[in-house]
């Protein structure tokens, strides 16, 4: 009724099974390289999020570089923009949120005549940018 795919002369049925032995060890070399992918996936998620929140800090820089070399400030030290705070009175724009919405936990910590800075505590990350005529950019640091 049934041919063997693979017939060994005089071997029987019980030797051509896997052991457990073997069956365990297969397991376990999927355990482990699950466990490797699992982590460097939930890595690339922390990065991509403080990537979102540097892409946001990097597309107020424009509008931020404007109200700095009209006014020579984007704010003073004790300022801490939101996103109900106008960048600057002439821009008429407010600063984006940076949070995306509760996905993750990053906000505006400060600003300077010259600079703004964006915490996300969750990351341990800071994104200072610096928008005078010496401008850098922005810049992400560890916290």
């Amino acid at each position: 009724m049934f041919k063997p795919l693979f017939k060994k002369e005089g071997l029987t049925p019980d030797q051509l099974a896997f052991t457990l032995i073997e069956l365990l060890l297969v397991i376990t070399i999927i355990g482990i390289l699950g466990a490797v992918i699992f982590v460097a996936i939930g890595n690339q998620r922390e990065k991509a999020r403080v990537n979102a929140a540097l892409q946001t800090a990097r597309s107020i820089m424009p509008l931020a570089k404007e109200c700095y070399f009209h006014h020579k400030k984007i704010g003073d030290n004790n300022f801490i923009p939101n996103k109900d705070n106008l960048i600057c009175p002439e821009v008429k724009e407010n600063w984006p949120d940076v949070s995306q919405g509760e996905k993750i936990d990053c906000d505006y910590a400060a600003s300077g005549e010259d600079y703004f800075v964006v915490e996300c505590k969750d990351y341990d990350k800071k994104i200072t940018c610096y928008v005078g005529q010496n401008g850098k950019g922005c810049i992400v640091e560890d916290l």
